[in-house]
């Protein structure tokens, strides 16, 4: 799986995050969960992921 991370990606994806109030860890991309975790919390993070995946197919970056 290392072998086809995009550092760039990952990077722009984290502050895409960031500036959406979503924290990811910062060296796996990896989205942490607890118990005061709603599904209102997952929603978002299901809203601006699609938003980004969108974003990046506009700039014909997928």
């Amino acid at each position: 799986m290392i072998a086809h991370r995009n550092g760039d990606l990952e990077t722009l994806l984290h502050a895409f995050y960031m500036n959406e109030g979503i924290l990811v860890t910062p060296f796996h991309t990896m989205l942490l969960m607890c118990p005061a975790t709603t599904p209102d919390d997952i929603e978002k993070h299901t809203r601006v992921f699609e938003r980004f995946i969108v974003l990046l197919r506009e700039a014909g970056l997928a």
